[in-house]
């Protein structure tokens, strides 16, 4: 089910190949189906990526105040894919990036229009978010 990342895209003003900001051990992606369980499985996948990192997970004792970047994290690529998947779309391609101390989760879908997230739940978990075209995103402090 986990795909490689592609190769990032050669720039146009150069035949050399864009450089990514993060190594390919701290990137996973997966292209997850329109099925009733894509949300719950993008959450079981992105918090199974992020305890093979080795990030903070609610058992390593974190105050209620500042949950645990799995614990949001989770909650967060459930949303994001719940929210492509009500657009249409056949299937959604969830990124999961960290990279200096940003976790980076993005939704990108083929749906017709573009997703609508629950915003209030992503102004409390993340830092930031936003949408360009096909692709919802969000960051939170891993």
């Amino acid at each position: 089910m986990e795909t490689t990342c592609p190769a990032p895209p050669t720039l146009p003003w150069t035949s050399r190949p864009a450089v990514r900001p993060y190594g390919p051990e701290r990137t996973a992606c997966w292209t997850l189906a329109a099925r009733p369980t894509a949300a719950l499985t993008a959450a079981r996948l992105t918090e199974a990526r992020l305890r093979a990192w080795r990030l903070r997970t609610p058992d390593t004792g974190t105050t209620p105040a500042s949950p645990a970047p799995a614990s949001a994290a989770r909650l967060l690529a459930a949303q994001l894919v719940a929210a492509a998947l009500a657009t249409g779309a056949g299937a959604v391609r969830l990124t999961v990036t960290e990279e200096d101390g940003l976790l980076r989760l993005e939704a990108e879908h083929d749906g017709p229009r573009p997703a609508t997230p629950d915003a209030p739940l992503l102004d409390r978990l993340a830092c930031c978010w936003g949408a360009t075209g096909p692709a919802t995103w969000c960051e939170l402090p891993a």
